[in-house]
């Protein structure tokens, strides 16, 4: 089963490799381009905003690497035409 198909919706707007392990989150950050520094910051986000055995469930779940690359393709500058970040 590709991840496409695993995850869903989630997927959705994301280049998410069909080998993508949805099983083995280390791996599936990786592959989804979420480095350890920018999981860490958004663990760190999430842990702001919910109970830390809520915050621990969401980031160790099976779509959390997902919800991590999904979250910081929302947090990257947007560019506008001539090219200065907004």
């Amino acid at each position: 089963m590709d991840a496409k198909h695993s995850w869903g919706a989630l997927t959705e707007g994301l280049d998410v490799p069909r080998d993508a392990d949805p099983g083995n989150r280390a791996k599936a950050r990786e592959q989804l381009g979420v480095n350890r520094l920018a999981h860490a910051a958004i663990v760190g986000v999430v842990k702001d905003v919910l109970p830390e055995t809520q915050a621990g469930l969401l980031a160790g779940s099976r779509p959390g690497p997902l919800l991590a690359a999904r979250s910081r393709s929302t947090t990257t500058p947007a560019a506008d035409p001539d090219g200065a970040a907004r």
